[in-house]
């Protein structure tokens, strides 16, 4: 069955609060589901080495995430401080030394071998040119990198500008799309961990994965 990760996880992601059915749990980006959402439930215990590594990548990126979101919130109060600019600066050595290199980790020793496996068994869409999860994913990978650069020369721009009102918009604007690249590392990990790294686990087989991941090490 060919899913369509573009809509998956998404509850109106750039509405922080939402009305909630009593019944229904909705979820989006700020508040992801404690329980996976995969169509394979697989646990990390059970998850091959290599797909278990880029798991606690994503452990490592999240806590970075969850400290340049404070950081945003208090430069949005405070403006730049030595703290604020500290926690700024470690951010983007994080994007530069470990999401990137993870996203192109990822791309070389996972998403081929995966994004073939899943064409052979018809999960992919229906029509030319034919695409899966996994394309998806990579697609991501790129807008993100693309984003990162962005906010760090609107970040810097801002820095520079002597006009106080400029400075304010250009500061603004980045800590706007900041905000969204975000959201947007926060939902593409959890796809990845509860829809896209369960698939791997499920149709490469143990010999397959110990390849990739020795050409990882």
């Amino acid at each position: 069955m060919w899913i369509d990760l573009k809509d998956f996880g998404k509850t109106e992601p750039l509405k922080r609060w939402v009305e909630k059915d009593e019944e229904v749990k909705l979820y989006s980006p700020f508040d992801p589901p404690t329980e996976p959402l995969a169509k394979e439930n697989i646990s990390y215990e059970n998850m091959h080495p290599l797909l278990q590594a880029f798991m606690d990548d994503h452990k490592e990126i999240r806590g970075a995430i969850q400290k340049f979101e404070h950081a945003l919130q208090e430069l949005r109060k405070n403006g730049f401080t030595k703290e604020i600019q500290s926690a700024i600066r470690d951010f983007f050595e994080c994007f530069d030394q470990k999401i990137i290199p993870h996203t192109k980790r990822e791309e070389k020793f996972l998403f081929l071998k995966l994004h073939e496996r899943l064409i052979e068994i018809g999960e992919h869409s229906p029509a030319e040119p034919l695409q899966t999860g996994v394309t998806v994913l990579e697609e991501e990978h790129t807008s993100i990198i693309q984003m990162g650069a962005l906010i760090f020369n609107f970040l810097g721009l801002s820095s520079r500008l002597k006009d106080q009102e400029a400075k304010l918009q250009v500061l603004d604007l980045a800590i706007e799309k900041a905000q969204q690249l975000i959201e947007t590392l926060r939902l593409h990990s959890l796809r990845e961990d509860t829809v896209l790294f369960p698939l791997a686990q499920k149709h490469l087989k143990s010999h397959e994965l110990t390849t990739l991941l020795e050409g990882l090490a």
